[in-house]
C-alpha cells in the first residue's frame, strides 16, 4: 500500500477530452516499480527504447504515484467511494507503458490483467480473484491468483506460477536453465512446450488425471515440476490446431469449475454421515453441529448400500479428508475439489 501522505500526481499529468489521464512515471537507472490496484482493468505493454514509462488511467480511477530512490510506487483506487467501487467492472481502466526489461511488481485485488511485449523482464505478478494474462512475455515470471485464471501464449523464462483456485494454461517457448514450478490447489494445468526442449518433466495430482505427451530427459539441467491437489494435469508439445487447443482447454478447465456446487453438496454428506458416525462411537467430534455434540447413544450398523453408480470413490474421499486434517488444504477449497472430480 502507498504511504499516508501520498497524493494524485498533478504536475506529471495531462487530461484529455475523453476523461482520460496521463501520469509520467519516475524513472531511473535500476528503477524498480510496485503497483497495486484495489479493482481494475489494468493492461501493461512495453515502450520503444529510450521512452519515458508513463501511465493512463480511464473512467474513475486515480492514480498515486510517489518515488522512494529507485523504487517508484503507484497506487490506483476508484475515485467514488462506496459499495459500488468494489466492483471492478464498474471500476476505471488502466494502461501501463513500461520499458521491456522492466523489473515491476503488480497486485491486483480484484480485475484482470494483460501484459504483452516484454523481453528480459522481472515480474511479480499477484491477483486476489481475476484473469491474467500474458502474450510474448519472457524473463523471470512469478504469477499468481487466488481464484481465476492465468493464461500465457508465447512466454518463455523462468517459471513460478500457482493458482489456489483456478486454472494455468501456458504455451511455453522457452525453458531457462533451472527449476520451474506450475501447478494449482483446485483446477487445471495445461502446459504446451514447443519442440525440441531438454527438460525433466514431473506431473502429479493428488486426486485427479494426468497426461503426459512430450518428452522427458531425467538428467536434463531443466525440470518442471507441474501438480495439482485436485484437478487435472496435461503437459504436451504445442503444435495442434487452434480449434483442438481451445476444445481441449475449455472443456478440460470449465468441466471442474461446473462440478463445484456438486462436489460441495457431496462433500457436506460425507462430513455429516462421518460426524454421526464418530458420534455413535465416541461422541461427537469439536467441529460438528450442535444436534451431534449430545449424541453418544450407539447405534445399530447400518444396513449395507448398494454400489453408486456416480459418485467420488472412498479411496479418493479419503485422500481429501486427510488433506484438510494435514492443513495442506481449506474446507472450502476441499468442498470446490470433491466437485470438480465427479463429472
Amino acid at each position: 500500500m502507498m504511504d499516508p501522505e501520498a497524493t494524485p500526481s498533478s504536475d506529471a499529468s495531462s487530461s484529455a477530452r475523453d476523461g482520460s489521464q496521463r501520469h509520467a512515471i519516475p524513472w531511473g537507472q535500476h528503477a524498480e516499480l510496485e503497483l497495486h490496484a484495489l479493482a481494475a482493468t489494468l493492461v501493461v505493454s512495453a515502450l520503444p527504447e529510450g521512452e519515458k514509462p508513463y501511465l493512463v488511467t480511464h473512467g474513475r480511477m486515480e492514480a498515486r504515484i510517489q518515488e522512494h530512490g529507485r523504487l517508484t510506487k503507484v497506487e490506483l483506487v476508484p475515485r467514488e467511494a462506496g459499495f459500488l467501487s468494489l466492483f471492478w467492472r464498474q471500476g476505471g481502466q488502466a494502461e501501463l507503458f513500461v520499458p521491456p526489461d522492466v523489473k515491476a511488481k503488480l497486485q491486483l485485488d480484484a480485475g484482470a490483467v494483460r501484459i504483452a511485449g516484454l523481453k528480459d523482464c522481472e515480474l511479480e505478478l499477484s491477483t486476489d480473484a481475476g484473469t491474467a494474462s500474458l502474450r510474448d512475455v519472457h524473463g523471470k515470471l512469478t504469477l499468481r491468483t487466488g481464484a481465476g485464471r492465468i493464461i500465457g501464449e508465447r512466454v518463455g523464462g523462468t517459471f513460478h506460477v500457482h493458482a489456489a483456485a483456478g486454472a494455468v494454461k501456458l504455451d511455453v517457448d522457452a525453458l531457462d536453465v533451472g527449476e520451474h514450478r506450475i501447478g494449482t490447489q483446485v483446477g487445471a494445468v495445461e502446459i504446451r512446450l514447443v519442440s525440441g526442449l531438454d527438460v525433466n518433466i514431473s506431473a502429479h495430482t493428488s486426486l485427479g488425471s494426468t497426461q503426459t505427451r512430450y518428452p522427458s530427459n531425467p538428467q536434463a539441467a531443466t525440470t518442471l515440476l507441474m501438480e495439482t491437489e485436485l484437478g487435472s494435469v496435461r503437459i504436451r508439445e504445442s503444435g495442434r490446431s487452434a480449434r483442438e487447443e481451445a476444445e481441449g482447454w475449455e472443456e478440460d478447465s470449465l468441466r471442474w469449475q461446473r462440478q463445484a456446487e456438486r462436489w460441495q453438496r457431496r462433500a457436506e454428506r460425507h462430513a455429516n454421515q462421518w460426524a454421526h458416525a464418530w458420534a455413535n462411537s465416541w461422541g461427537a467430534p469439536s467441529w460438528a453441529g450442535p444436534g451431534a455434540r449430545h449424541h453418544h447413544r450407539p447405534q445399530p450398523p447400518m444396513p449395507p448400500q448398494p454400489p453408486q453408480s456416480r459418485g467420488i470413490p472412498d479411496e479418493e474421499m479419503r485422500r481429501v479428508l486427510d488433506l484438510v486434517e494435514a492443513g495442506k488444504l481449506s474446507a472450502e477449497d476441499a468442498q470446490k475439489l470433491l466437485k470438480a472430480m465427479q463429472r
